[in-house]
Parts: structure tokens; sequence; C-alpha cells
């Protein structure tokens, strides 16, 4: 990143979440990600962009989790 810069990262994720994180325990984690890619890439202001991703048909019959959607909209 330094010798080309970093405009901001696109983050899509959360499938795998659906049904299985709560909406507090993926803004946290994320939380955690987001402030660790700033502090090892050296860009404290690096900006993120988070889409809203929750699909996943294989869980316990719920094809979308709205609790990682809201988490995703908190965190955008």
């Amino acid at each position: 990143g330094r010798r080309t810069g970093i405009r901001g990262i696109l983050w899509h994720q959360g499938e795998s979440d659906n049904t299985y994180q709560s909406k507090q325990g993926y803004i946290d984690n994320m939380r955690v990600v987001i402030q660790k890619t700033r502090e090892d890439s050296g860009f404290d202001q690096l900006s993120w962009m988070i889409a809203r991703a929750s699909y996943y048909p294989y869980g316990n019959g719920r094809d979308e989790d709205p609790n990682i959607i809201t988490a995703q909209n908190i965190l955008a």
C-alpha cells in the first residue's frame, strides 16, 4: 500500500454469520478488523465500505439474517 496507496477497502462478507452471530457480536468483530487494518497498514483514516450481505441458503430455513444486515448498516 505504501508504493501505490490504498483508497479504501470494500468488504463483502456476512453470509457465514447468518443465524450464527449476534448483531452486536458482528459489530464488535468488524470494529476489531477495521482498527487492525488501519493500524497495520499505517493508514489510520483508511476508508471502509461494507456491503450488505447475509444470504446463506444452507442455514436453518432463513436465507437472510436481519441482524447481520442491521449490523452492516450500523458499521457503514
